[in-house]
């Protein structure tokens, strides 16, 4: 049990940080369920390997190549584990069970699946003989297959500490190519009822006209009375082609996010980091529009807003790709500006970490937000508190 010990001890933080960077592959959340599909999966492999079968075709591969996909089953348990809230560590308890057949894993993977349904209430629930809770038998199952296949690993003299390094460096690699390789943004889509059908990529999405959700911000200093627009970088803004005031924070949502996963806009685009409590619910749209014949805009788009005691000068972190800069206006310059009573206000602009004077016409703003709906003066108002929140739709 010390060497299992000591395979945590090496392993275990790196097996966890591994199954967060992966997050940029999937295409759901990493539930108990989903991982024991994985596990299956891994399983599966080397099953195929051990007892061969003329319908699958491994054909010279034989226990000495193992080392990647039982290194793979650890990596599931070990996550499965966290999902569960089980303490990969209180498997030195199990001291004495020295069982290492592996042929008797998949008897336990089911009875450990069978468990991991009843807990999602999938099944009905029943009582097991020697167990207090569900979760004490879902935790004996996961160490038993864990202990079986780190204990088969060694009695083959693999070297499982060092073939789950190598697994974690092939991961790594292949990660860095994904990453090289789909610079393609992929994001949920939805029927116009707003019911999950699938995925796929952000540009197909506008090309063909599906919808999605978007999730944004308007930030405002409560104590100096000022808002902070986006000014977007002509070159990332596909449709306009010129730099236009947004609303602060604003961002399609990723796929396998939720809406308030938004929240990771507000920390990738000003460099804040807040909780989803923090944030006043302002809006709901959907917005159903035809730029071009190529960008289609079907979104259901999410409002917030954000009252937070930050200066200008705290905007720094944020990609100068996207980004040219961020402006901060007196509120009440802002609403007289969009209201028309004036035609020009000064702010302040915050660019490459300089800040300076900016003069500020009706017509930088974007026509998306201060056109009939006027998004902006109405959020502006409300933070003044004279007037209540309502739902809008843009057809």
């Amino acid at each position: 049990m010390s060497d299992i010990i000591k395979f945590l001890d090496v392993h275990y933080m790196e097996a966890l940080e591994l199954h967060q960077k992966f997050n940029i592959t999937k295409k759901g959340n990493w539930s108990s369920l989903v991982l024991l599909n994985e596990i299956s999966v891994q399983l599966g492999h080397v099953y195929n390997i051990l007892f061969p079968n003329k319908l699958v075709d491994e054909t010279g591969r034989n226990i000495i190549n193992l080392g990647d996909e039982i290194s793979d089953v650890l990596l599931q348990l070990i996550n499965l584990s966290k999902v569960l809230n089980i303490n990969m560590y209180e498997i030195k308890y199990l001291n004495n069970y020295n069982y290492n057949d592996i042929s008797g894993v998949n008897i336990l993977l089911g009875q450990l699946t069978e468990v991991i349904m009843e807990m999602n209430q999938l099944r009905f629930k029943k009582e097991r003989d020697g167990f207090d809770s569900s979760y004490e038998f879902a935790k004996d199952r996961l160490f038993k297959i864990f202990l079986i296949v780190y204990n088969f690993a060694k009695s083959n003299n693999l070297n499982i500490i060092k073939e789950f390094h190598l697994m974690i460096e092939d991961a790594n690699k292949f990660l860095n190519s994904y990453t090289i390789k789909n610079n393609q943004e992929f994001i949920d889509i939805y029927n116009e009822k707003e019911e999950y059908i699938g995925y796929c990529e952000k540009d197909k999405a506008h090309q063909v006209g599906l919808w999605h959700r978007t999730f944004n911000c308007l930030v405002i200093n409560p104590r100096k009375k000022t808002v902070f627009f986006q000014y977007k970088n002509m070159e990332h803004n596909g449709i306009n082609k010129n730099k236009l005031l947004e609303i602060t924070v604003g961002g399609h949502l990723q796929s396998g996010e939720s809406i308030s996963d938004g929240i990771r806009e507000i920390k990738e685009e000003m460099g804040i980091n807040i909780c989803f409590n923090q944030l006043v619910d302002m809006d709901f749209r959907k917005c159903n529009k035809q730029l071009n014949e190529e960008y289609i805009i079907k979104e259901f788009q999410y409002y917030y807003l954000l009252l937070k005691n930050i200066g200008i000068e705290e905007i720094t972190n944020y990609d100068i790709k996207e980004v040219f800069g961020y402006v901060e206006l007196k509120i009440e310059d802002a609403i007289s500006l969009l209201e028309k009573k004036i035609d020009v206000i000064e702010g302040k602009i915050i660019h490459n970490n300089k800040i300076s004077k900016i003069l500020i016409k009706r017509t930088m703003f974007d026509s998306a937000f201060i056109g009939d709906t006027n998004l902006f003066l109405k959020w502006l108002k409300f933070a003044k508190g004279n007037i209540k929140k309502e739902k809008t739709e843009v057809m």
